[in-house]
């Protein structure tokens, strides 16, 4: 009998593993379908906070600290800017002395890109949306993206679709816009507080156009940025900026951004043959002048 009874109890034992393993199954799986529709409107939430939070700085200025890596040139330089809304940026290289009398100069406004300086052998002009632009200098950025880092944004667009990469260990949004020909951008995230670590920009044949790292977050004034930016082009070569000094939402003077008509004469008498002599290598010409 006690065996009968021994038996009997391991075989209800047995059923009731299997019928613990079947609800856990049952549940998981309940669990997956859910968690597939939250994640789908989770991300499409994610990317509308992320263009909220690109609304919070208009205007900044600062002092950034340079540094290179992969070009044939090295640029260790500390640089004052300052810039506001969407196109308009003025860097300025600190001399010994402060940013008087300093050997090289930059602005962008939204019709012209411009640069000049004691250091240089001529003056540089350039459409804001030129192509030529674009796919000249060493990391192929436009002048609006680089404006868009140093306000704290992410360079993204709107009326992009958002989804999350199902394939990826570490969160990461995945953004895309057009039907046959898409660019699309990946944006990769702290896992437990969604803090942006770094940006891919695809072009239509899905070949990487840059990565863009941002690192040793910082709050400036009630705002929260990246201390360190580094902007890395399909080689590989890159450009570090590290923020020294901060003041985000600023006053700051529209005739800032202004290009003086005599100098904007000159620099379009040879505008072709200076922009791609610059655009080639800007750096080269600033160290051979010294």
């Amino acid at each position: 009998m006690e065996a009968i009874f021994n038996s009997m109890k391991s075989i209800r034992i047995r059923i009731s593993l299997i019928v613990v393993i079947a609800t856990m199954n049952f549940q998981a799986c309940s669990f997956f379908k859910v968690s597939y529709h939250e994640d789908t409107k989770t991300a499409k939430q994610l990317y509308r906070t992320l263009l909220e939070t690109n609304q919070h700085i208009g205007s900044c200025k600062g002092i950034v600290k340079t540094s290179t890596h992969g070009f044939d040139f090295q640029l260790n330089e500390r640089l004052a800017f300052i810039s506001q809304q969407k196109h308009n940026l003025r860097v300025e290289m600190l001399s010994p002395f402060g940013a008087i009398g300093s050997p090289f100069m930059l602005i962008c406004n939204e019709k012209k890109v411009y640069a000049t300086g004691r250091l240089l052998p001529d003056t540089y002009l350039a459409n804001t949306h030129s192509i030529m632009l674009k796919q000249m200098l060493p990391i192929q950025m436009t002048p609006r993206e680089i404006i868009d880092c140093l306000h704290g944004r992410i360079p993204i667009s709107k009326g992009m679709r958002a989804r999350f990469d199902s394939k990826s260990s570490q969160k990461t949004l995945i953004l895309s816009k057009g039907l046959i020909w898409k660019t699309r951008n990946k944006i990769f995230l702290n896992n437990h507080n969604n803090q942006v670590q770094s940006v891919e920009k695809y072009n239509r044949f899905n070949q990487l156009i840059y990565r863009i790292l941002f690192e040793q977050y910082r709050d400036y004034q009630n705002e929260t940025i990246p201390g360190q930016i580094t902007f890395v082009n399909a080689s590989n070569q890159s450009l570090t900026i590290n923020i020294q000094s901060y003041w985000p939402n600023c006053t700051i003077k529209n005739k800032s951004f202004q290009i003086n008509k005599n100098d904007q004469q000159n620099a379009e008498k040879g505008v072709f043959s200076c922009l791609v002599s610059f655009l080639t290598a800007p750096v080269r010409y600033i160290k051979q002048s010294f």
